[in-house]
């Protein structure tokens, strides 16, 4: 069964905030010393367990968001990603495999296909992933070529042209860090954690 993402996204941001903040403020507690979590008291009989119990915390809440929110998901970076691989960038030659965040504006769907309302939602997946920014907001027409089958018969096929302005682009980016925030933070918390250990000794 797979974790409510959100709910252990917050238990992973909490963790690593705890384990920054214990550490920033220097705390050390007494023994014996009484603590209330949720109006349960409590008394710790061994304080220089909890910096440990504090970093296995964290380590736990990021193996598991890196885990679920990963590995078994797809991130909005990733997501994406896996959008503009499919489309041709302007200016360059053949299917796009370049970044998410730093690349041409301008895009064509491909190859050119009959049925235009797949290039409708290929277009509206596309716009919908990246954000608006004031003025600056994702964009695209449905293009209309004509073509004669081997019956000298008429056909319509059809592609889309998308342009992702520079300020999507870097919204994305924003959107990517909040997103792998319990990652890194996490990262962070404990590489403080190291450093208090190692300086402390």
């Amino acid at each position: 069964m797979v974790p409510d993402l959100e709910k252990l996204r917050r238990f992973s941001l909490a963790a690593g905030l705890i384990l920054i903040g214990y550490i920033a403020a220097g705390v050390e507690l007494e023994v014996g010393a009484r603590l209330s979590v949720l109006g349960v008291p409590f008394i710790i009989r061994r304080p220089e367990l909890l910096p440990l119990c504090l970093a296995l915390t964290s380590v736990y809440g990021l193996a598991r968001f890196y885990y679920y929110g990963f590995m078994l998901a797809r991130s909005p970076q990733r997501h994406r990603k896996d959008l503009l691989h499919k489309l041709h960038g302007h200016g360059g030659l053949g299917i796009y495999r370049g970044s998410a965040f730093i690349g041409p504006t301008h895009y064509s769907t491909t190859p050119l296909i009959q049925d235009r309302a797949a290039v409708e939602a290929q277009l509206k997946e596309i716009i919908s992933a990246f954000p608006k920014v004031w003025r600056s907001i994702p964009s695209g027409t449905i293009e209309q070529h004509w073509g004669i089958d081997d019956n000298d018969e008429p056909y319509f096929v059809y592609n889309a042209e998308v342009t992702i302005p520079f300020a999507s682009r870097a919204a994305a980016l924003l959107q990517d860090l909040d997103y792998s925030a319990p990652v890194w933070l996490n990262v962070v918390a404990l590489g403080l954690s190291v450093s208090e250990v190692i300086f402390s000794s």
